[in-house]
């Protein structure tokens, strides 16, 4: 499936079709439709929609993720606490941005950058490597990117299911040319 950072505000009609279409399972839509609202900025509605899902199904704890970056954007601190230990249930050590940005991918750079900042405000702890855009000193230019990628190359080893382990190389040219191999 698609992850729940994908909905923009065209995704609303085909949340609510599936509810109408299925509606023993009303609370996995409302927050499917927080999220939707979330990424149109639109954060005491995505807080209610979320709200209201988790109680009709309070089992999916990781839909407080939303809860967490709405409450921390709008300044409510207690309760963005509150929703990072509804969403910590059932997930072991300690959540981290960089964890919970991997579950909720965004296609809208905007929305993620907007969902980074409202969990670290939320509480949520963060370094520099959790989500790169949310930092200033991550930030680079086409210059910056340019110096470090170009002339450069890496490798790694790869398992390959027939094969074994092999090794793998990326060649960044001057020129920008890249060679696999």
């Amino acid at each position: 499936g698609v992850g729940l950072g994908y909905f923009v505000p065209a995704a609303v009609g085909f949340i609510n079709r599936a509810m109408r279409l299925d509606p023993h399972n009303p609370g996995r839509y409302l927050y499917l439709l927080g999220g939707a609202q979330f990424c149109s900025g639109n954060l005491e509605e995505a807080a209610s929609l979320v709200e209201k899902g988790l109680k009709l199904n309070p089992e999916s704890s990781g839909a407080a993720g939303w809860l967490v970056a709405a409450y921390g954007l709008l300044g409510r601190e207690k309760e963005a606490r509150a929703a990072l230990e509804v969403y910590r249930k059932g997930r072991p050590g300690e959540p981290r941005l960089r964890n919970i940005m991997y579950f909720f991918p965004f296609k809208e750079r905007a929305a993620g950058d907007r969902f980074a900042e409202g969990l670290i405000k939320g509480g949520v702890p963060a370094e520099p490597s959790g989500y790169f855009p949310a930092f200033k000193e991550n930030q680079l230019d086409g210059k910056q990117v340019e110096r470090l990628l170009f002339g450069s190359a890496a490798t790694g080893p790869a398992r390959l299911p027939r094969n074994g382990r092999k090794e793998w190389r990326v060649e960044w040219k001057r020129n920008g040319e890249l060679a696999y191999s």
